[in-house]
């Protein structure tokens, strides 16, 4: 890595050498960047021009800089530089001395500081990244676990998403009573695909019923999902932090034991059981059953904290579904909403 100009310049293995002019001006700081690490230099009195040579191989890295340099007979010239090698933690990187730089007849000065907090790098996901991290250090802060942290991470995101998941509950509900009606268009059209989904859009419709609205909460879910996943493949603090005993030792490494993402697989089927099925018998069975073992098979090899994230997240799903499908049973029933008797001929009565 080599900061020239205003811009990181990096490359790793496979990457394509970075143009000359691309690694060429002002630099602030080279080296060696890696995952969880860094290792660099940088220049004291301020950046440099220069240039930067980076070398990226399977089995090498290597990163050289050049700077001009004109001495007339007699001259000494000084280059003056600082070293950082240690753990990629923003709280330590930003910290980092640099020197006063004066200006002349020395009537103001200016702080150079080498932006080596800009190698760690949350891309997109970098405000809602630093957002979980700023709760996850809160609650490691009193309890002094990273994977209960994580736990109550999970819970604090459920509880902000409460209203939404009430809505989305509201939504599914309304979709499970018009369930007869779109089984009905399913069997009159079955032959004709497009009819049969313009039929049922246009019972929606009717019904002022949003079929989307039961995916609203995983929609948003899934961007807290990348951004943890990026924050324990980028964060320091909790590189080499074990959730409990010896089995789970390191939360930014995949679950040794394969119980977290087993665990997740069977959550994710009986949440999806517990939802009403807005789908067709085949589209059904694929969410309730395909899509949870791929999801498994897929976080097999991803770190355990994002597995104990979305495992703990489907246990709350479920008591959550469980808890407001009672209330809103309850409160139709007290309304009167509840589904009404109707009477037969023979004179009884049947729901």
């Amino acid at each position: 890595a080599c900061w020239v100009g205003d811009e990181l310049q990096k490359m790793s293995p496979g990457d394509d050498h970075p143009d000359a002019e691309e690694t060429r001006g002002q630099i602030q700081f080279f080296g060696i960047d890696q995952q969880y690490f860094l290792s660099a230099l940088y220049p004291l009195d301020g950046a440099l021009q220069g240039h930067c040579t980076l070398t990226a191989t399977p089995t090498a890295r290597e990163v050289s800089a050049g700077f001009p340099l004109n001495v007339a007979p007699g001259q000494v010239a000084t280059f003056r530089f600082g070293g950082y090698a240690g753990p990629k933690d923003p709280d330590l990187l930003r910290i980092v001395p640099g020197t006063e730089l004066r200006a002349v007849a020395g009537l103001s000065t200016t702080t150079f500081h080498p932006m080596l907090e800009d190698t760690v790098d949350f891309g997109i996901w970098a405000v809602v990244c630093k957002l979980l991290l700023a709760v996850m250090k809160f609650f490691h802060g009193i309890v002094g676990n990273w994977g209960v942290a994580i736990i109550l991470l999970t819970v604090v995101v459920k509880l902000a998403l409460l209203p939404l998941t009430y809505r989305s509950m509201v939504s599914m509900e309304a979709v499970k009573v018009l369930q007869p009606k779109m089984e009905e268009i399913r069997k009159k059209f079955a032959d004709d695909k497009e009819r049969q989904n313009l039929e049922i859009m246009k019972l929606y419709q009717e019904a002022k019923v949003n079929p989307l609205g039961g995916c609203l909460p995983l929609l948003i879910q899934m961007p807290v999902w990348i951004a943890l996943f990026t924050s324990l493949r980028n964060s320091f603090e909790i590189y080499g932090e074990p959730f409990f005993g010896p089995i789970w030792r390191d939360l930014t490494y995949k679950d040794p034991t394969y119980i977290l993402p087993l665990a997740l697989g069977v959550s994710m089927i009986i949440t999806q059981k517990m939802q009403p099925q807005m789908m067709d018998a085949a589209q059904a069975r694929m969410m309730t059953w395909v899509m949870p073992i791929i999801f498994t098979f897929t976080l097999l090899q991803y770190p355990a904290g994002l597995s104990l994230y979305i495992f703990t997240n489907n246990v709350l799903s479920i008591g959550q579904q469980y808890g407001l499908r009672k209330w809103l049973d309850r409160n139709k029933n007290q309304t009167g909403g509840g589904t009404p008797a109707v009477v037969t001929a023979g004179g009884g009565k049947r729901k």
